[in-house]
């Protein structure tokens, strides 16, 4: 059951442009919000939505979660059970900025090591060098061998190695670099950060997703299934979820 709100200032309510620009969204993305039943706003008496404390509670939980990277649909999940608090999800927040803030630290001792030994006239050795790039500038590339690692578990869990040979004789490896499938997957994180999953645009990418798939799998039902299901496990991880979005 949600708590309620102690006011101690007077309640404002603003409409949907002044809570976008307020929280840089979009007014399209609160809609998606709406429609996902992730937030619902008031309505005043002339029918207009409007949004008060109890709305902004919502977004901020809404919000929060999105940017350690889930999807939409597994903060709904969340927010019906165990993140339904505010609190909850201001904990949650708490441990991962706590975690952010000693890694910066970490990284900043390093470069402020590393510039006094430069202002002394030394040098850095090579194990210097390595120590203070994979610590300061190539955590994002760690991050990615990470969801490599979960997506391809997934991949390996749910088809055979028969199956898997066929996949990749026709060029299909689920993170596989190649033009086609990078422009698929930043075509979707642009539409994903919008909140235009219902649009056209994303119908059509969804056509055009599901021809390469086709194309892999040579239409057959059953291994298109398989790959489905490797990709809604592989989804269930905030990592792989922050790396190629909600496909």
């Amino acid at each position: 059951m949600e708590k309620q709100i102690v006011m101690s200032h007077p309640v404002r309510f603003y409409s949907p442009c002044e809570t976008a620009k307020r929280l840089s969204v979009t007014t399209k993305a609160l809609r998606y919000y709406e429609q996902k039943g992730l937030v619902e706003p008031l309505r005043a008496a002339n029918g207009w939505r409007t949004y008060g404390p109890t709305q902004m509670v919502r977004l901020h939980q809404v919000l929060a979660l999105k940017r350690l990277g889930l999807s939409l649909q597994r903060i709904a999940k969340l927010m019906s059970g165990q993140l339904s608090d505010l609190d909850a999800v201001l904990a949650v927040q708490e441990v991962v900025l706590h975690r952010q803030v000693a890694d910066t630290r970490h990284a900043l001792t390093l470069v402020l090591a590393a510039r006094q030994k430069l202002a002394g006239g030394e040098t850095l050795s090579s194990d210097d060098l390595l120590n203070l790039t994979r610590k300061t500038v190539m955590q994002d590339q760690v991050g990615e061998h990470e969801v490599a690692r979960i997506v391809q578990d997934a991949f390996e869990k749910h088809t055979s190695p028969e199956e898997r040979q066929r996949l990749e004789a026709n060029n299909y490896r689920p993170m596989a670099s190649s033009s086609t499938w990078e422009a698929l997957h930043a075509e979707a994180a642009a539409l994903m950060e919008k909140g235009d999953t219902g649009s056209p645009e994303a119908m059509d990418l969804a056509h055009r997703w599901m021809l390469e798939v086709n194309l892999a799998t040579g239409s057959d039902p059953v291994l298109n299934q398989k790959v489905k299901a490797m990709w809604q496990e592989a989804l269930e991880s905030p990592a792989v979820q922050a790396q190629v979005g909600e496909l």
